[in-house]
């Protein structure tokens, strides 16, 4: 895109060649994810939505060491 002029009531633009999008990818991928505590959860899931991942599954692992009580790992769920 390239401004062509711009003032207090707004800008003109140029839009440049049109960039097409990506097709979703034909394999979908699904991550089960060790319930880790607050920071390395949100890591974990911010990284795996970069990289496409259809949906992700919170578990409970024989390592983890975070315990939530059913109501408060129900709202996390929903968030």
């Amino acid at each position: 895109a390239r401004i062509l002029r711009y003032d207090k009531a707004g800008a003109v633009i140029e839009l440049g060649l049109a960039i097409p999008t990506m097709a979703p990818p034909d394999l979908r991928v699904f991550l089960v994810q060790g319930i880790a505590k607050a920071e390395r959860m949100d890591f974990a899931i911010q990284k795996a939505t970069e990289l496409g991942v259809a949906e992700i599954f919170p578990a409970y692992t024989h390592h983890s060491v975070v315990k939530l009580e059913p109501d408060r790992a129900q709202r996390r769920l929903i968030h």
